[in-house]
């Protein structure tokens, strides 16, 4: 269960579009393999390597550290205040998976593992700065009384907390999260597969542009 609440509405809710929280509900910090454990994540799992032809270490090596670290990261987190539950996971790598499916489909004649990884996971980390932007992430004991404020920048939430609520703060800085984005990617990424991607200077400026959004390079 991803989180509970005083209220019965919330209690057992499963699907983001039937959830509904508040500052008071308490959300369970889950472990990767939990938060990607439903029929749709693992559908995707299952299909990215035959789509890419992928040999499995690279998958096992690459793609499957990366999506389980973002998971570990965004856990239940909305992409805006009031948004659905685990609103960035479920964008996240939807948008990772059909991006790639749809370059795969419209450039047949470019077949390349290393520029595949760079579209996927710049697609997949692409709104990562959102939590560290325009929130706090307040980790909390099981009774939910505070203990410290989540800060993205030192860690994920797996190891400091075993639960947390959200506070939502006026965000008088909206495009903050473009900046931060990059920082917090970088965090996320697979060590191996950074490396692989800073080996070459034109994948490299590609990542950062994607992640920045800045479609024309």
């Amino acid at each position: 269960m991803i989180f509970k609440s005083t209220r019965p509405v919330a209690e057992k809710a499963t699907k983001a579009n039937q959830s509904h929280y508040t500052e008071r509900t308490l959300f369970r910090v889950l472990a990767p393999e939990e938060m990607l454990a439903n029929d749709v994540y693992q559908g995707f799992m299952k299909q990215i390597p035959g789509m890419l032809q992928l040999p499995e270490d690279y998958f096992q090596s690459l793609y499957v550290p990366l999506i389980e670290n973002f998971a570990a990261y965004v856990q239940a987190l909305p992409v805006e205040s009031g948004g659905q539950v685990c609103g960035l996971l479920n964008q996240g790598v939807a948008r990772a998976y059909y991006t790639l499916e749809h370059y795969l489909a419209t450039n047949q004649d470019h077949q390349n593992h290393r520029h595949h990884f760079v579209l996927f996971s710049a697609s997949l980390l692409k709104m990562i700065g959102k939590i560290a932007s325009g929130r706090q992430v307040i980790l909390c004991q099981e009774d939910g009384a505070a203990t410290k404020t989540w800060n993205p920048f030192d860690a994920s939430m797996l190891f400091e907390s075993e639960f947390y609520r959200l506070r939502h703060v006026v965000d008088d800085h909206p495009e903050l999260y473009t900046h931060l984005t990059p920082v917090l990617a970088q965090k996320v990424m697979p060590r191996i597969g950074f490396a692989w991607i800073s080996e070459c200077e034109s994948m490299l400026h590609l990542w950062f542009s994607l992640l920045k959004e800045e479609y024309d390079d």
